[in-house]
């Protein structure tokens, strides 16, 4: 995680410091994830970096959520944080969600996405290793949205749209 200097003097003073910049694994955001506990009391701290503060839709790469309204809901959760959520305000965090290892993605050629008889490259990422083919889009599709393609052996398949190139 990376801080500013600004940052660097939250976590002295022993308020939670917000990520501005966070890779979730699943669906579910977690103030463990986004925020470093490590200034809460060890009698706490399990608890509160598990508390679940927002939910990922599946197919959404990212997403820019106000730090207030995770603040919020932590301390909804579990109020004995007030006092280390203090002053979490005013900015916004960038929440990236990890997709699954082997999932078919659809690059997009424009930054908009894809537009159906678009030429496009189905990626799928399997360790270390990737594999790469073309196909033609027979749908639309905006970053984050599924589609259906055909590749050149007339099979028809489904893959996610995946950002401009």
């Amino acid at each position: 995680m990376a801080m500013t200097a600004a940052l660097a003097a939250l976590a002295l003073s022993g308020l939670l410091v917000f990520a501005t910049d966070a890779e979730i694994r699943g669906e579910i955001v977690r103030l463990g994830d986004i925020a470093n506990v490590a200034v809460l009391p060890e009698s706490i701290r399990s608890r509160a970096a598990e508390l679940q503060l927002a939910r990922f839709k599946r197919y959404t790469p990212q997403a820019s959520v106000p730090v207030a309204f995770l603040a919020a809901q932590a301390r909804s959760q579990m109020p004995a944080l007030a006092a280390w959520l203090a002053g979490n305000t005013g900015r916004q965090i960038i929440l990236r969600h990890r997709r699954p290892a082997g999932e078919l993605m659809a690059l997009a050629p424009h930054a908009e996405g894809i537009v159906r008889g678009d030429q496009v490259t189905l990626r799928i990422d399997a360790g270390p290793f990737r594999i790469e083919r073309e196909a033609i889009a027979l749908s639309d599709a905006k970053p984050g949205e599924r589609l259906f393609l055909r590749t050149a052996d007339r099979q028809a398949i489904s893959a996610q749209c995946q950002g401009g190139n």
